[in-house]
């Protein structure tokens, strides 16, 4: 932990620009943050905008690494998300065999090099709909009864669990699990409409990559994505990269939700970072394409490649939104998902974790905890 100045900035929802971190954490801001300044290096960051440092929910790997192959490799990718803007995520594992959740378990979850942190693992699977498995291998999937989930505990590392919400036995196991602490997500899931409200009642928060994986909006008999969306209860996750929803769809999301329930996500895989070519998802083969989709050998959507800075420009375009209110979905809304009120925001007492992005919305510098872990020589000093 660092200390900080940071000033000349346009700070994210707030008219200072100034900015303390001391011992990691923001100490002060606007004028109390140049009286406190002492031996603090300092920051120019004239013509920047100051974000709380990106959050991002749903991530399988990246920069060639898969985490439900190796789950190990969570604690080897932090300084290259870093680059991205991101300061913090969770680890994704998609349905896998008992081992790889116990692997996943026996994972120390502090990173090893400077770069963004693993906040604790996001589960997503076995509890899917055969219907819907999307590029989860068929053959982990299980019921509800079947799974073993005594240690999927916030005090383990296990944050947030996506399950669909009609299998047998699933409502108690959500009741279970959000009453121990973890974040239930409905995702892979063949219910209706109506499964929606029961659903939420049972525990259910969230969705998994809204209208993915989902049933659709059709006019007489829409999925459980359209009850989820309509439900104030619940927030939404979207991968906004130009493959998984039309822009109109995003633009429906975003007028119904509004800015405090939408949760930009990546879903990347281990293309994240990459090249265009040929890598995997847990065992299944994927092909990242020059049009930047990854799919499987038989055309199924696996995940996305798609940093969160594109993903903030592609939903502004799509929705409207201005640059303060699609970063609440990368921030605030994440954080607030977690429970976290020292991340997502820019306030005396938060985690001193920050980017600095252009123009475009392109990374500059990413400080974790007061630390300049990405872009130092882009800055000007004093």
């Amino acid at each position: 932990m660092a200390d900080l100045l940071v000033t000349g900035a346009r700070l994210h929802c707030r008219d200072d620009d100034a900015l303390l971190i001391r011992d990691g954490r923001i100490e002060a801001l606007g004028d109390g943050a140049r009286r406190g300044s002492a031996s603090a290096p300092e920051v120019r960051a004239d013509g920047l905008l100051v974000a709380p440092g990106l959050i991002d929910l749903q991530l399988n790997g990246a920069f060639g690494r898969d985490f439900s192959a190796e789950p190990a490799a969570v604690r080897e990718v932090g300084p290259g998300l870093a680059a991205m803007g991101v300061t913090a995520f969770l680890p994704t594992i998609v349905s896998s065999p008992p081992a790889t959740y116990a692997a996943a378990l026996a994972v120390a979850t502090a990173p090893t090099d400077l770069g963004a942190v693993p906040l604790g693992w996001h589960f997503e699977g076995p509890m899917l709909a055969a219907t819907r498995h999307g590029a989860h291998a068929a053959a982990n999937l299980r019921m509800p009864a079947d799974v073993d989930v005594g240690e999927w505990l916030p005090q383990r590392g296990v944050l947030m669990v996506t399950l669909a919400p009609e299998l047998p036995g699933a409502l108690a196991m959500a009741s279970r699990l959000s009453d121990a602490g973890v974040v239930v997500a409905a995702g892979h899931t063949d219910a209706d409409v109506r499964c929606a409200t029961e659903a939420a009642d049972a525990g259910v928060t969230h969705a998994t990559h809204l209208f993915n994986a989902m049933r659709g909006l059709d006019a007489r008999a829409p999925g459980i994505g359209l009850g989820l969306l309509l439900d104030d209860r619940v927030t939404v996750g979207v991968i906004a990269d130009g493959h998984h929803l039309a822009a109109a769809t995003m633009a429906l999301i975003a007028r119904i939700a509004g800015v405090d329930r939408v949760s930009l996500v990546t879903d990347g895989v281990s293309a994240l970072g990459q090249p265009s070519g040929e890598f995997r998802l847990a065992a299944e083969p994927v092909t990242l394409a020059g049009d930047g989709s990854v799919r499987t050998a038989a055309g199924t959507l696996a995940g996305a490649a798609t940093a969160l800075p594109e993903l903030l420009r592609r939903w502004m375009a799509a929705t409207g939104w201005n640059v303060e209110q699609a970063i609440q979905s990368v921030t605030a809304v994440p954080a607030r998902i977690l429970g976290l009120p020292d991340r997502g925001r820019l306030a005396v007492g938060a985690r001193g974790d920050l980017v600095l992005l252009g123009a475009g919305l392109e990374v500059v510098a990413t400080v974790i905890g007061g630390d300049v872990v990405h872009g130092s020589e882009a800055l000007s000093w004093r």
